[in-house]
């Protein structure tokens, strides 16, 4: 009996077999049919594995059965499968534009054939890593370029915003498109309804609807939305400076700030239609808590919320990991500090209260917090008692009922990595983006206060913002004369990271890793110490190193004669000796002593016969 392998080459060369529609060989007999491995077939027409002749589609006059050519926008590019490339690492695309006439911005294809999202465009990033690099692969061996991937902001027919992660950009590509594949990857769910390809979230919310088109596509209609980064002619406008300022702070606060006088110093604000895509990225939204009724308080000082955050990953400058936070009801003023361990909350507790009491005349009444270890140890409790503090607990696995800190310390994380994003500062400087970011919150408007600001409600003072600056900005401290040499440069490079009470500027110095306080500081807001140290390592740095003697001489000759040739090219008056001193003899130092007579003569101003006139 044959074997399958000699049935399979048989097959090739015989014409009393035949096939059906699917490839599948069918002997003459009627015994079990057998499938046959395409694999092993070769095309006469193209030379390729997989199809015969007949199957060709690069066959000359051969037409689609399936009607792609019935339709002469769009042509489909099938895939070929390399088995010697990783497909991890090669992705792979099914459909491609072929025809630029008919090609919209604003249409997305979704592709089950396509293996990633797709696009031409480099300005619809909201953001981009250009080291991400691969190449797309076609049947007809054609290799594609991708130059990076990143992220793109999207907005629906109704308005709806959507942002699309992991889309690769395929220089020249005329084509948008979106891999079922990846969607469901990440969660989505994929449903078929009338003709409509529809498509849900893990939540199972409707996020994108594509009808079927007549060549037999699904297409969807999204506009992508520009987004603004870091430049000079960003700053140049008030409205992105301010926003960077304080702290990526939103526009509509940024614009209630202006319009109801909360601040002095602050400029008019225009909201623009362009996002900010650092915080897009850092600041992620999450569903709000359901409403508790909580004690409202009557004055200051009257009920206090509390909430520990941490631990994080990298330990911050001093070596903190955690901080605690203390929201004051009334006025919504944030105190932060930054401890190494829970454990330091009770002690850091005890100074909050002898501070905000000597601050305010007022007395903490309520203290809410949740129920961890360190803020229900007998210590703590003990110390509450003493001093007539109501500690209220909230129940297990209920945030909600501590919602002020909770929001509060999200609030700060999403605006410490927008900070640190911004000017791509190491995530060791978190603890001082932190204090920064409550620094600027007591600044910023609240829903509870209306038209004020925690720090007026708080002091009664309205508070001015002239003095704020881009946190990581590149700055230039005035290095005092008591602290270097006359040769020294009178100013050094430094990072911005806060601000001191006393109105001076907190500093950070990379080289030697040294945080300190100055008050005369140049700030350059556009730039970043990246930027700084790339720029000075470009500029060559002459030093001078003398190893042998010989050296030295002919280089100082070298320096006197071109010194010489300079002060030659000018003309020159001619020297005489003076008339005064035409009877008087010169002599070199060398030949005066110390009590000003000649060597030379000292034998005619002696008494005795010298033993030799030499």
């Amino acid at each position: 009996m044959k074997s399958d392998d000699h049935q399979a080459l048989q097959a090739q060369t015989s014409k009393r077999g035949c096939y059906n529609s699917k490839g599948n060989f069918r002997g003459r007999g009627r015994g079990k049919k057998k499938v046959m491995d395409r694999k092993r077939i070769k095309c006469f027409n193209c030379n390729r594995i997989g199809h015969f002749s007949a199957e060709c589609e690069a066959a000359p006059g051969r037409t689609d059965q399936r009607g792609s050519q019935s339709h002469g926008d769009y042509q489909a590019h099938i895939v070929k499968e390399d088995n010697e490339a990783n497909l991890e690492e090669q992705p792979l695309m099914l459909m491609m534009t072929t025809n630029p006439e008919s090609y919209n911005n604003e249409e997305w294809y979704i592709d089950s054939g396509c293996s990633n999202h797709m696009i031409g465009h480099r300005d619809w990033f909201v953001n981009f890593d250009p080291k991400k690099k691969s190449t797309v692969k076609f049947a007809d061996n054609r290799a594609t370029q991708v130059e990076g991937s990143g992220n793109v902001l999207v907005k629906r027919e109704d308005g709806r915003q959507i942002v699309i992660t992991e889309v690769l950009y395929v220089p020249g590509m005329t084509t948008n498109l979106i891999s079922l594949g990846q969607l469901l990857e990440k969660g989505c769910s994929v449903n078929s309804v009338k003709g409509f390809l529809e498509i849900y979230d893990k939540t199972k919310r409707l996020v994108m609807k594509a009808p079927l088109a007549k060549n037999r596509t699904f297409k969807v209609s999204l506009n992508t939305i520009e987004s603004q980064c870091l430049s000079a002619a960003m700053l140049s406008d008030d409205s992105w400076l301010w926003h960077l300022r304080l702290g990526h702070l939103n526009f509509r606060d940024l614009s209630l700030l202006k319009s109801k006088e909360m601040l002095t110093g602050l400029p008019s604000i225009k909201i623009p239609k362009k996002i900010c895509d650092n915080c897009l990225i850092s600041k992620q939204p999450r569903n709000s808590f359901n409403n508790f009724t909580a004690s409202k308080a009557s004055e200051i000082l009257h009920v206090v919320y509390s909430d520990v955050c941490g631990p994080i990953d990298t330990p911050s400058l001093g070596g903190n990991r955690y901080f605690v936070s203390f929201v004051d009801d009334l006025s919504r003023k944030v105190l932060l500090y930054l401890i190494k361990a829970k454990s330091d909350v009770f002690n850091i507790f005890k100074d909050f209260k002898a501070l905000v009491e000597k601050q305010s005349g007022k007395c903490i009444k309520i203290l809410r917090t949740d129920g961890g270890g360190e803020f229900t140890s007998g210590e703590f409790e003990g110390f509450c008692k003493e001093h007539g503090i109501v500690h209220e607990v909230t129940a297990p696995y209920t945030p909600q009922h501590n919602g002020i800190a909770e929001r509060r310390n999200r609030t700060i994380l999403n605006m410490v990595r927008s900070m640190l994003k911004e000017k791509n500062l190491p995530h060791s400087l978190w603890g001082e983006a932190a204090m920064t970011v409550v620094y600027v919150l007591n600044r910023c408007p609240t829903k509870r206060l209306g038209s004020m600001v925690p720090e007026e409600a708080w002091s009664g003072s309205k508070p001015s913002v002239k003095h704020l600056r881009i946190f990581g900005s590149l700055c230039y401290r005035h290095v005092p004369d008591q602290r270097r040499k006359k040769l020294d440069d009178k100013s050094e490079a430094m990072i911005f990271v806060g601000y001191n009470s006393t109105g001076s500027y907190k500093l950070f110095n990379p080289k030697n890793q040294q945080v300190l306080f100055s008050r005369d500081v140049y700030f350059d807001e556009s730039s970043s110490w990246a930027e700084f140290q790339s720029t000075s390592d470009i500029i060559p740095k002459t030093q001078f190193e003398w190893k042998d003697e010989d050296l030295v001489g002919e280089t100082y000759q070298e320096v006197v004669n071109s010194e010489c040739q300079t002060v030659a090219d000018r003309p020159t008056r001619v020297k005489s000796f003076p008339l005064r001193l035409s009877d008087y003899q010169v002599y070199h130092d060398s030949a005066i002593t110390e009590e000003g007579d000649l060597v030379q003569h000292m034998a005619l101003m002696t008494d005795m016969e010298p033993i030799t006139f030499e």
